[in-house]
C-alpha cells in the first residue's frame, strides 16, 4: 500500500549524533531464517516516542504462525528470535 507523505523525511533527524556502529553477517529473523543479512547496529540506541512505537505496531506483516504469504496479513508480531550462536561470525567495528 502506498500513501503520500505530508512532509519530507529528513533521515539525519533519526540518526543519532554518535553514528558509531557495529556490523555482523546474520540471518533473517523469521523462517526460513536465511543467512543473507548484514546487520548494522548503532552503539547508541535511537529513542522513539510511544506514538511512534504504537504506529510501528500497527504496520502489517504476516499472520502469527504463518510464513511469507501476503505482506498485509496482519500486524507485525514477534519479528525476533533469541540470540543465536556466533558460528564463526565476527562483529566488526569500522575504522574511523
Amino acid at each position: 500500500m502506498k500513501c503520500p507523505l505530508e512532509q519530507d523525511i529528513d533521515i539525519n533527524s533519526i540518526i543519532p549524533a554518535n553514528s558509531s556502529y557495529w556490523t555482523y553477517e546474520g540471518s533473517l529473523t523469521t523462517p526460513p531464517c536465511y543467512e543473507s543479512v548484514t546487520w548494522i547496529v548503532f552503539k547508541e540506541p535511537i529513542e522513539v516516542s510511544r506514538e511512534q512505537f504504537e504506529a510501528f505496531r500497527e504496520l502489517m506483516s504476516y499472520k502469527e504462525g504463518g510464513g511469507p504469504q501476503v505482506a498485509t496479513d496482519g500486524p507485525i508480531l514477534k519479528n525476533f528470535r533469541p540470540p543465536q550462536p556466533l558460528n564463526g561470525r565476527v562483529v566488526r567495528e569500522p575504522a574511523e
